[in-house]
């Protein structure tokens, strides 16, 4: 048995659209496993071009989400997207009042808990079109870790969502206790992204030092290879100099010995030995 959604009116409007608001979110609302169904209060559109929009108020406890709906236009995919965002919402901020924390609108738990909704819907649901589609972006643009560059965050929180949220869906927690699990499993996430990070970094410094010690070493050999150039070159004029001096004296012996050794052979000297 479906539990109505209470719907209050800050514009004008009649009872005909409450009832239909009730009739089309009611299957929703059953498949999104409410402990305390949230409420509706119609508000006026925030601009001439804005078909629909919702809001939850951080600091109010009311039990209720604001939609703005246009009269002339309703569709029931787009409406219910925004009631289950805004549901999302909801339990998060329960959710962080519970703890004492404060987290970011559109981060990983609020993300996870919303696809988790959308899946349910979908899943329970005969609407136009799925609801998890409608999930974009704008769901989750807030980054939980401020110096990593977006698209490395965008695609952890992406990772982290995807690989919770049909096993969420699936099991037979209330949307407040997937909030609550949400949390829990983004606390491990985060914890073991941040372990992984620090492990990168300093992989990447132990490389670069790594790579620091290798310049110095090449930087220590090309040294002594040029001092031993250096060497070799005093030690060659050293020996150049030297020759110098000594060669003259032997260059005389031999040509003296040449000599003699001619003379004796042309008087045939030789025939005597």
């Amino acid at each position: 048995m479906s539990v109505p959604v209470l719907v209050k009116h800050l514009v004008q409007a009649d009872e005909c659209k409450t009832q239909w608001l009730n009739t089309m979110l009611a299957t929703a609302v059953e498949a999104c496993r409410f402990e305390k169904v949230p409420g509706v209060r119609i508000a006026p559109l925030s601009g001439p071009r804005t078909r629909f929009s919702g809001c939850v108020d951080r600091w109010n406890y009311e039990w209720a989400i604001q939609l703005s709906i246009s009269v002339g236009f309703w569709r029931k995919e787009e409406i219910a997207s925004v009631y289950i965002h805004e549901c999302a919402h909801l339990m998060v901020i329960n959710e962080e009042r519970a703890r004492g924390v404060y987290t970011l609108a559109h981060g990983p738990v609020f993300f996870l808990t919303n696809l988790v909704l959308c899946s349910r819907v979908d899943a329970a649901c005969n609407l136009p079109r799925s609801l998890v589609r409608l999930v974009g972006l704008y769901d989750f643009q807030d980054s939980p870790f401020e110096s990593w560059p977006e698209a490395r965050w965008r695609s952890s929180v992406v990772h982290f969502a995807f690989k919770n949220y049909a096993r969420l869906a699936d099991s037979d927690l209330s949307a407040e206790a997937v909030a609550r699990e949400a949390w829990n499993l983004w606390e491990i996430e985060r914890e073991d992204l941040l372990c992984r990070d620090q492990a990168k970094i300093a992989e990447i410094k132990e490389k670069n030092r790594l790579v620091d010690e290798c310049d110095d070493l090449k930087a220590k050999v090309n040294e002594l290879e040029r001092q031993r150039a250096v060497s070799f070159g005093w030690r060659f004029l050293f020996g150049i100099g030297w020759a110098g001096l000594i060669l003259p004296g032997f260059l005389f012996l031999a040509i003296y010995t040449s000599g003699v050794a001619s003379i004796a052979y042309t008087a045939g000297l030789h025939r005597l030995l």
